[in-house]
């Protein structure tokens, strides 16, 4: 394989890369197939190429966005909880939470506990992990220690 003008070589991710950008389709031969075109062999993209089309997905609007959802099943230290939510809320906003809702909720059903919820939105579900991970986060958790039981989950957005 030929390195380009910066000497990066190219790799296997170059050439799927480029593939997909074209959309192509992976052949059994181990060749793609680009619309409107022969089939042929695609040169693979250089790796300085394919490091910029990484940052550009990653760091662009083309990742799915994460929602991190809190239900509350009891609270049984209210001063624990807010002690928790002093700490936590600058944390999650910090890591790029944005909190779309939280409180009581207006209406359950099924087996749903009429206790609070919160739901916050992320731009990733890495970033939502991060958050929940974080240092300053874990200081948050430590401040709510047996305060309430709840159930979190991270939830991949569908578009």
């Amino acid at each position: 394989m030929v390195a380009d003008e910066g000497g990066h070589e190219p790799t296997l991710i170059g050439v799927r890369a480029s593939a997909f950008l074209l959309g192509a389709r992976w052949g059994m031969s181990g060749s793609f197939t680009v619309p409107a075109m022969a089939p042929r062999r695609l040169q693979p993209a250089p790796a300085s190429t394919v490091h910029c089309l990484i940052n550009n997905f990653t760091q662009g609007n083309d990742m799915p966005k994460a929602y991190w959802m809190a239900t509350y099943r009891s609270i049984s230290n209210p001063d624990a909880l807010a002690e928790y939510a002093r700490l936590a809320g600058p944390a999650i906003q910090a890591a790029g939470g944005r909190f779309l809702a939280r409180g009581l909720p207006a209406q359950v059903y099924e087996a749903a506990e009429n206790q609070r919820a919160v739901l916050i939105e992320f731009d990733s579900v890495a970033s939502a992990k991060a958050a929940h991970d974080s240092a300053q986060y874990q200081l948050a958790l430590e401040a709510l220690g047996d305060g309430a039981v709840r159930d979190i989950r991270i939830v991949e957005a569908v578009e």
